[in-house]
């Protein structure tokens, strides 16, 4: 018999946080487990379902399953989910660690501590410095420790916070579904202060006495399936990540940079393929990651893509009507009725004279040319993506203050302005119509609804997650890895990010870039979650911004669920739920 081994996917799960009352049976959706079929979409009738329940968010859950594979020819080859449903699967023990450790971390300062991995910070470079190193744990994070479960439709087991003097209700919670597969749900959005009376908010990312329930952890279960013999045994799995996050607003529209881009791009440029799994080779026609394969191979040869030949379908458009669809959620330019039209030259009609060969070279290169290079020493604001980068510095900008795609994203967009690409245009590629569940679709339907830059600090991870040494393989964190001092193990990534979340949620709206003496022309952080203008249902001759009546910090952490969600109808984009 050949040899079987398990894995979790996805390898990095999402969960978003939601306050719908948790004992309704409708106060969460699972997220986007098939790529390009966005949150809450019913495939069956072509159309998103409620993001709300009784005017509160509901949460996204993040579901896990377990894959079987197969060793064949010397390759691990992934074959089929098993679960409950399966006649050999006698139990799945599934076991998540969530954590956050926001209060205790260093304080958020753009990429400071990244060259070092925070060696040579201080305990005055981080939050609630005032409170002793020996205290900092029972009084700064919020760690119950790790919580199981296995079986059908079991009993939900809560994360809730023990430490009365910490404001924060829970983490979140874990349940299963009809078949096993593990289901975790975030915090519910809260944020508080232990001070009395509640200390304002001063700052987009650190504030000391707050408190939020954002988190993360690992994700691990313990298999036990029949043998031969008429009795058990146990198999471990190979363990996944949990991030849980801020809802996300726009959820019909991408990121030009998705956070599954940022990880592709360290894949290709810094991390080794294993040799001996078939994951990485197209083990039945049109699965696996064949692509990412090669092109690491060719990065590897050529510190660049050279040989490599990109699909226009698959890897040169989605940038491209990505960036598009911001228009529908950030009106870069003041005083527009309507969004504007400035990305139309690239838009879904003209799709086909961009995917011709040698269709016209001096058109690729006009809109290569718009491009921010990555590797350019050059500040250069007017390029293109129109967005903030890693580097964030109004007063004295650099190359990296603005976004610019992934080095991946540049190599294959000059293959592509050479005229070096596939020319396999068939249309535009419609929301899929039925769930279509493989391992490596899963870690990608996952990561292709985050944010992949700018890291400042982001939305649901930052720059931690860039980090070679963290991974034990593509998109699979490495349990317990180290950097320099810091471990990689529950609460990891959210330690970084804003708190609360709710004060970069406010503060990270388009801004006016540098050197536009007009004041008209706007740059944007992370639109496609975090919208800045909208239209609301009906209205398509004006726009409104998105967190309109809120001027403080305090007006987000309690009003977030009263915003808005933009959804489409028709082709078009309207927001939906949100204030009058």
């Amino acid at each position: 018999m050949a040899e079987r081994t398990f894995r979790i996917h996805p390898s990095i799960g999402i969960a978003r946080a939601g306050n719908a009352d948790r004992n309704a049976e409708e106060c969460f959706f699972i997220g986007p487990e098939t790529p390009r079929m966005p949150a809450n979409w019913d495939p069956v009738n072509q159309k998103f379902l409620s993001f709300k329940l009784n005017g509160r968010i509901k949460a996204q859950a993040a579901r896990f399953r377990v894959w079987e594979y197969i060793e064949e020819n010397g390759k691990s080859v992934p074959k089929r989910e098993v679960n409950l449903e399966s006649s050999e699967v006698v139990s799945i023990k599934w076991t998540v660690h969530l954590a956050n450790r926001k209060a205790s971390f260093f304080n958020f300062a753009g990429r400071k501590g990244e060259a070092d991995n925070y060696g040579s910070l201080t305990i005055k470079d981080r939050r609630n410095k005032e409170v002793p190193e020996a205290d900092r744990v029972a009084k700064l994070e919020i760690d119950e420790g790790p919580k199981s479960i296995q079986g059908k439709k079991a009993p939900k087991v809560e994360f809730k916070n023990s430490k009365t003097h910490i404001p924060i209700e829970m983490l979140g919670e874990l349940r299963t579904d009809e078949a096993g597969r593990l289901l975790v749900l975030g915090g519910k959005g809260q944020s508080n202060s232990s001070a009395s009376p509640a200390q304002k908010i001063a700052h987009y990312a650190n504030n000391d006495t707050w408190f939020d329930d954002v988190s993360d952890g690992p994700v691990t279960a313990v298999l036990t399936v029949k043998d031969n013999t008429g009795g058990t045994h146990e198999i471990p799995v190979d363990g996944a990540w949990v991030l849980v996050g801020p809802p996300d607003f726009a959820p019909a529209i991408g990121n030009v940079i998705t956070l599954y881009d940022a990880l592709w791009d360290v894949a290709v440029r810094e991390l080794a393929i294993p040799a001996d799994s078939a994951l990485y080779e197209e083990y039945e026609p049109g699965k696996g990651l064949s692509r990412l394969k090669d092109q690491n191979a060719d990065w590897a040869a050529h510190n660049t893509l050279s040989n490599f030949a990109p699909s226009f379908t698959h890897e040169i458009f989605p940038v491209f009507t990505r960036s598009y669809s911001t228009r529908w959620v950030h009106e870069p330019l003041k005083a527009m009725a309507v969004p504007p039209q400035h990305h139309d030259r690239i838009a879904d009609a003209r799709a086909q004279q961009l995917a011709e060969l040698p269709g016209s070279p001096i058109l690729r290169k006009s809109i290569f040319n718009r491009l921010r290079n990555p590797d350019s020493p050059n500040v250069n604001a007017q390029a293109m993506p129109k967005a903030f980068g890693d580097d964030y510095n109004p007063a004295a900008p650099l190359p990296t203050s603005y976004l610019s795609l992934t080095r991946t994203q540049g190599a294959i967009m000059r293959q592509w302005m050479t005229g070096k690409f596939s020319s396999d245009w068939a249309g535009i590629l419609p929301i899929p119509k039925a769930e279509n569940i493989s391992p490596e679709g899963l870690d990608r339907a996952a990561l292709d609804n985050c944010v992949g830059g700018g890291f400042f600090p982001g939305i649901e991870a930052s720059w931690l997650i860039r980090k070679k040494e963290i991974f034990s393989e593509p998109f699979r964190i490495k349990h317990g890895a180290t950097l320099g001092s810091l471990t990689v193990r529950a609460g990891f990534f959210s330690q970084q990010m804003a708190l609360p979340w709710q004060a970069d949620f406010l503060a990270c709206a388009k801004e006016q870039f540098e050197g536009d003496a007009t004041g008209t022309t706007f740059h944007a952080w992370w639109p496609a979650q975090r919208p800045d203008d909208v239209f609301k249902k009906g209205v398509t001759d004006s726009m409104v911004e998105w967190a309109r009546g809120m001027t403080k910090y305090e007006d987000m952490v309690t009003g977030w669920s009263t915003r808005g969600h933009i959804i489409e109808e028709g082709g078009l984009f309207f927001e939906t739920d949100g204030p009058t």
